[in-house]
C-alpha cells in the first residue's frame, strides 16, 4: 500500500517533482519492496516450521525432487552456461515440495555467488553414512571462509551486502529446517575462490 500510494503520489505531482522528490521516492519502493520480500520469507519459514509436522511423511525420490528443482532453474542454468552432474540419488520419507524446495534453494546460492571467471559447475552427489542418507551440492563459487559456516544459516544473516548478491537471508534457515523436521541435520563448508559444498543428512528407508 504504501509504495501503490507513493507512486500515485509522485504522479500527481509529475510535473513539479525536483529529481531530489523522485529520489525519495525511489527510496521509498525500493525499502517498501525489500520489506514485502522479508514478510513473504517470514511466512514461509513460519509455514514450514507449523506444515513439516503436519503433513504424513511419503517416501520421497530425491531424484524426482532434484528433477523439478532443476527444471525451475532450466533457463538461468542454461543462460549462465552452467554444467551441473550428479551421482545417483536415493528415497527418504518427506515432502516432495519442500525437498525440492532445498534443492531449488540450493541451486538458486550456486547460480548467485557464482565466480566472474570460470564456467558454473554444480555436482549434487550421496553417500550413506551411519544409517544416514547424506547428500551434498558443491559448487566453484566464490566459497566462504569457514568460520562462517555455521552463521549463513541463521535468520537473517548474510555475507554480503543486498546490493552486491540480493536476498533477505532466510533461504537457508528454511532449508534447515525442512531438514531438521525429518530427522536430519543441515551444515556447509567453504574456501573462499575455491566453492562451496552443502550438505544435508536424512534416515534411510526402513528395510
Amino acid at each position: 500500500m504504501v509504495r501503490s500510494f507513493s507512486q500515485l503520489l509522485i504522479r500527481g505531482m509529475e510535473a513539479q517533482a525536483t529529481d531530489e522528490q523522485r529520489e525519495f521516492v525511489r527510496f521509498i519502493e525500493t525499502g517498501t519492496q525489500r520489506m514485502e520480500h522479508l514478510i513473504r520469507d517470514l511466512l514461509a519459514y513460519s509455514r514450514t516450521v507449523h506444515t513439516v509436522s503436519e503433513k504424513p511423511l511419503d517416501e520421497v525420490s530425491l531424484e524426482e525432487a532434484l528433477d523439478h528443482a532443476l527444471s525451475m532453474f532450466d533457463a538461468r542454468l542454461r543462460e549462465a552456461c552452467a554444467t551441473s552432474t550428479r551421482d545417483p540419488l536415493p528415497s527418504v520419507h518427506g515432502n516432495m515440495t519442500q525437498l525440492s524446495h532445498v534443492f531449488q534453494n540450493l541451486l538458486s546460492n550456486a547460480l548467485k555467488y557464482c565466480s566472474t571467471d570460470k564456467p558454473i559447475q554444480i555436482h549434487i552427489g550421496a553417500t550413506k553414512q551411519d544409517g544416514d542418507w547424506v547428500v551434498s551440492v558443491r559448487d566453484n563459487g566464490i566459497g566462504f571462509r569457514p568460520e562462517y559456516a555455521e552463521r549463513i544459516f541463521g535468520l537473517f544473516k548474510r555475507l554480503h551486502r543486498e546490493d552486491e548478491y540480493p536476498g533477505t537471508g532466510l533461504g537457508l534457515a528454511i532449508c534447515r529446517r525442512i531438514v531438521e523436521r525429518y530427522g536430519g541435520r543441515m551444515w556447509a563448508q567453504g574456501e573462499p575462490g575455491v566453492g562451496s559444498t552443502f550438505f544435508f543428512s536424512l534416515p534411510t528407508l526402513a528395510q
